[in-house]
């Protein structure tokens, strides 16, 4: 077997070591080469004093070779999604913090970090700011793109767990989740990204018209939701639900219509309770406006159909009857 103990004291000995320089070694380790345990933990300790050092050069060094291997190791679950194996630590949300300057954006939550916490796990992190540690990890790695699709780094979804059996036992910790998405949806996902509600449920409304081809019509009908690709679907679905922590989504409405006896034909009295459910109805009457924050009502957005009548008409009853159609779509596509 080969050895790489020199190497790889050459590496820890470095008075201003490389990121690359410690990616070398661990592509060593990856492949088996042979380092002595004393050599190997030098180069731990090493690390492990950078992710707690005061120097910010020192502190930045080690906390990006950290995240660097997190980023080579994630584990594939098919050609458009991998999973990281663990949760983000303490010194790699410093690090976002730090580049980002969000802990200086109003409203944001206030965090203080302990010696001896680097590599703790980071938990009880409010969804909007996971989601924008998403963000940057996403514009950080932008170097990943590609010709025709952009990696985008998200939360796990609550399906992806139960389809793909992943453990998750940390509900307010960062789970990433790296997948490929079509260029055309690169602004849906900021939009969603930054918590940006509205801009998200337009932008919703303006790509199902541009993969429906009805942007001359200007709307969707029955028959455009009937025949919707699948796989747009998914994508704008799993975009939505990621973003909100399993708030919004079609699949998230779709379950709550069923939940409420909710079928393929139009039936008022469970149209009106799963519009009281979601916040679309109050009583027997259409809201005046939507809410678009996270305090909306669970499966709020998105609406992409929106008659502005506050009472039961044709074109409310057309809204509803093309909102079923989505919702067994939906059921067709697996959503």
């Amino acid at each position: 077997m080969n050895n790489a103990s020199n190497l790889v004291s050459a590496v820890v000995n470095m008075p201003s070591p490389s990121i690359n320089a410690f990616l070398v070694v661990a592509d060593y380790e990856d492949e088996g080469w042979r380092i002595d345990q004393q050599v190997k933990q030098k180069l731990i300790d090493k690390l492990d004093a950078g992710l707690e050092s005061n120097n910010p050069d020192i502190f930045k060094l080690a906390v990006e070779v950290k995240l660097a291997k997190r980023l080579n190791n994630f584990v594939r679950i098919d050609d458009k999604l991998e999973v990281d194996n663990s949760y983000i630590t303490f010194s790699e949300y410093q690090l976002f913090l730090i580049e980002s300057g969000y802990n200086s954006l109003p409203n944001r939550q206030n965090l203080t970090f302990n010696k001896g916490t680097a590599k703790n796990i980071i938990d009880g992190i409010k969804i909007e700011d996971a989601n924008y540690f998403c963000y940057w990890l996403s514009l950080r790695d932008r170097s990943s793109q590609l010709s025709d699709k952009t990696i985008w780094y998200r939360l796990l979804t609550p399906k992806e767990q139960r389809v793909h059996n992943i453990p998750e036992n940390k509900k307010t910790a960062i789970r990433l989740v790296r997948c490929k998405l079509p260029s055309k949806y690169n602004q849906l996902a900021e939009y969603l990204i930054q918590s940006e509600w509205k801009k998200s449920d337009e932008e919703t409304f303006k790509l199902m018209l541009q993969v429906a081809v009805r942007e001359k019509e200007g709307y969707l009908d029955a028959n455009a939701m009937i025949n919707f690709p699948c796989e747009d679907l998914c994508i704008i679905d799993t975009l939505w639900v990621s973003a909100s922590n399993g708030n919004f989504g079609f699949s998230i409405q779709k379950e709550i219509y069923q939940s409420v006896g909710g079928k393929r034909d139009y039936n008022d009295k469970i149209w009106i309770a799963f519009s009281n459910r979601i916040g679309w109805m109050r009583g027997s009457s259409f809201v005046d406006k939507l809410t678009y924050d996270l305090n909306a009502p669970i499966g709020h957005l998105p609406k992409i159909l929106k008659n502005n009548r506050k009472y039961f008409d044709i074109y409310n009853l057309l809204d509803m009857i093309e909102n079923i159609a989505l919702f067994s779509r939906a059921e067709t596509c697996r959503l």
